[in-house]
């Protein structure tokens, strides 16, 4: 049998960092490489994110 509480959880994440990141890089796109490093399209929750981070 399915646990639903398992089923239904959401992972941790936090939209607004992401749009903040985004801008970010976008603002200074000099700063890809560095944030490439440690940041990849899977570290993003919403799809939109992942992929303008492409």
């Amino acid at each position: 049998m399915v646990d639903l509480n398992k089923s239904l959880r959401v992972p941790p994440h936090n939209i607004e960092a992401e749009r903040a990141l985004l801008g970010a890089v976008i603002l200074k796109p000099e700063t890809i490489h560095d944030v490439s490093a440690i940041v990849y399209p899977e570290s993003f929750y919403a799809d939109k994110h992942r992929e303008i981070f492409r």
